[in-house]
């Protein structure tokens, strides 16, 4: 009897060490996919970040040959940049608001109304 419970709970091992083993494969499997999946991300976003660049690269020497002063402002209408043709009339300063830099209310409302 003790021979047979022996070999019982010995299948039973074997049976529950190949599920692990299944498991075990299974989930390299997966991990492996994910790797590939993680590199072509990775791909992609080089990719991305060097079309961003140089879409930026671009927009920065049409924006410095630009022979009229211009300037860059965001939402809250800070200057984010200008070009030299602004820079050389020393009312614009990078940081600071489009009202700080010109006092001109008309100004600050034209940049509202874009």
């Amino acid at each position: 009897m003790n021979v047979t419970l022996l070999a019982v709970s010995l299948g039973f091992a074997a049976f529950v060490i190949m599920m692990l083993l299944m498991r075990i494969r299974r989930t390299e499997h997966v991990a492996d996919e994910l790797a590939v999946e993680f590199l072509h991300m990775r791909q992609q976003l080089a990719q991305a970040l060097a079309a961003r660049e140089e879409a930026h690269a671009q927009r920065q020497a049409l924006f410095d040959v630009t022979p009229d002063p211009t300037i860059l402002i965001d939402a809250e209408h800070r200057i984010i940049s200008c070009n030299a043709a602004a820079q050389g009339l020393g009312v614009f300063e990078t940081g600071r608001s489009l009202i700080e830099s010109t006092r001109s209310f008309e100004l600050d409302l034209l940049a509202e109304e874009a």
